[in-house]
């Protein structure tokens, strides 16, 4: 890998909100690259930092209370975390673009779906109303959706579940981004829809060399989806590298929490299914940490240094790390 190979690349990024109590760090020096054409997946429980990540890349930390306390955000040799309102509003969309969690909160309910991906590209683009509906529709026919025309002229409550997302994917895509966000796309969908999402967002970026950040809880989503991974703790990066890497050897006590609780289907096995293992405890209080391993009230094998000191994030190879005293 050369620099030449890499999209975005973040260094030591803070992110603090100021609330009554103090100030709240939620995102504590994250470190993280993006190849092009490459799918980095963020892993992590609800509260850990991955979607301020990704706002944090869009320009989008409520301020105030929030801010960008320190570090760096490279998107083509530009700094994000220094840009204008006015720059990130030129970036969003056009280059970076972002698929939100609920379809339903990320598109205007009085407005047509083709209208929706017009306004993006009559902004972006600066093309006239025929033209924007145009390729508007033609947006709809390429994330598969049947009868683009009637789509096109559709309510986001006329849609199904699934028809929305769609359309909040050929939305993002309809500027061809170099980068696509994806956070948590597929959380409101039933499985079959799952399924077809994933395999879309996979062609689409076959066909159109996009980079993907692709932002779940699921680890069975980032088997399917990513190249390589990161796994998040209270605004941490505990673990990092090739997917298989991670799933296959863990190094992280979290990770291997989070290994442990996704559920297994032993058809070979006689009498009722295991329980599920889980992680004890909850995720700390932002406002607690620094001066010890974030984990470390939660882990079964940690030890004095835990307690007392923040871990290096050690690395295991070039491309496999992670953030433990016991790896030292």
């Amino acid at each position: 890998m050369t620099n030449s190979d890499i999209l975005l690349a973040i260094e030591n990024l803070c992110v603090e909100f100021r609330v009554q109590k103090g100030i709240a760090r939620v995102i504590n020096h994250l470190n993280l690259y993006v190849n092009r054409n490459e799918t980095l997946g963020i892993v992590g429980e609800s509260g850990c930092g991955k979607s301020m990540t990704a706002l944090s890349i869009l320009g989008m930390v409520p301020i105030p209370p929030g801010r960008i306390a320190s570090g760096s955000i490279m998107y083509r040799g530009e700094d994000l975390a220094r840009a204008t309102n006015a720059r990130l509003r030129q970036i969003r969309g056009k280059n970076i673009a972002m698929i939100f969690q609920e379809p339903m909160t990320s598109l205007n309910p009085v407005y047509t779906a083709g209208e929706q991906i017009a306004e993006t590209l009559r902004y972006h683009q600066k093309m006239n109303r025929k033209e924007a509906m145009e390729k508007a529709v033609s947006m709809l026919q390429a994330v598969s959706i049947p009868s683009p025309d009637r789509v096109a002229r559709q309510f986001p409550f006329e849609l199904s579940g699934g028809m929305r997302q769609r359309v909040v994917i050929a939305m993002a895509l309809a500027c061809s981004p170099d980068m696509l966000i994806a956070d948590e796309p597929t959380t409101a969908l039933d499985v079959t829809v799952q399924a077809q999402i994933f395999e879309l967002l996979k062609e689409l970026q076959k066909s159109r060399k996009t980079s993907i950040i692709f932002i779940t809880h699921d680890m069975a989503a980032i088997a399917n989806m990513a190249h390589r991974m990161i796994v998040m703790y209270a605004g941490y990066k505990v673990e990092e590298g090739f997917v298989r890497e991670v799933l296959d050897d863990p190094l992280h006590p979290y990770t291997k929490g989070l290994m442990c609780c996704v559920p297994h289907l032993d058809l070979e096995k006689d009498g009722p299914p295991e329980m599920l293992n889980e992680i004890p405890g909850i995720v700390p209080s932002p406002l607690s940490l620094g001066g010890r391993c974030a984990f470390a009230p939660r882990c079964n094998v940690s030890i004095d240094i835990c307690f007392n000191k923040e871990p290096p994030f050690i690395r295991k190879s070039e491309t496999h790390g992670a953030a433990c005293w016991l790896l030292n």
